[in-house]
């Protein structure tokens, strides 16, 4: 028997003109990417970053992926009262972080919601993460509920 597991992504990517677009792609849903506006201060600190990673100007950068699987978002559509979450520093091999989203279900069994590789800690990470990612995994009304 073959089992097979759906899953949906989200990414952000940088362009080397320094323009962010967020790709995503609903299981067996079509790619799709929208622009997102930047402003002044994100822009200063993405440079800060490209630099940071030793990147050349010139260069697209995949700022971050994240990945819910169908059974992750159920989980999430379920009990989405309260989100824990958590960061385990240099996970890959880049040194980059892995960001996770935990919920805990009425019993107390908890369930991994989201997992995220990101650039760094900083706040406008989390909140496009917030704001983008989890919109298009989970939707508005379940975010709500948060």
């Amino acid at each position: 028997m073959h089992c097979r597991l759906g899953v949906s992504h989200v990414a952000l990517s940088m362009s080397a003109k320094g323009d962010l677009t967020l790709h995503h792609q609903p299981r067996g849903c079509p790619k799709s990417s929208e622009k997102i506006k930047c402003s002044n201060y994100l822009r200063t600190q993405l440079e800060k970053l490209k630099k940071q990673m030793n990147y050349e100007d010139g260069t697209e950068v995949l700022l971050a992926l994240s990945v819910a699987s169908d059974e992750m978002i159920r989980h999430v559509h379920m009990f989405p009262e309260v989100f824990y979450m958590d960061v385990t520093p240099n996970t890959i091999r880049q040194k980059h972080d892995l960001f996770l989203t935990v919920i805990k279900d009425y019993s107390g069994k908890t369930f991994i919601g989201n997992a995220t590789v990101i650039p760094s800690g900083q706040w406008w990470v989390f909140h496009k993460i917030y704001e983008s990612f989890f919109v298009h995994f989970y939707g508005e009304v379940t975010l709500s509920q948060n």
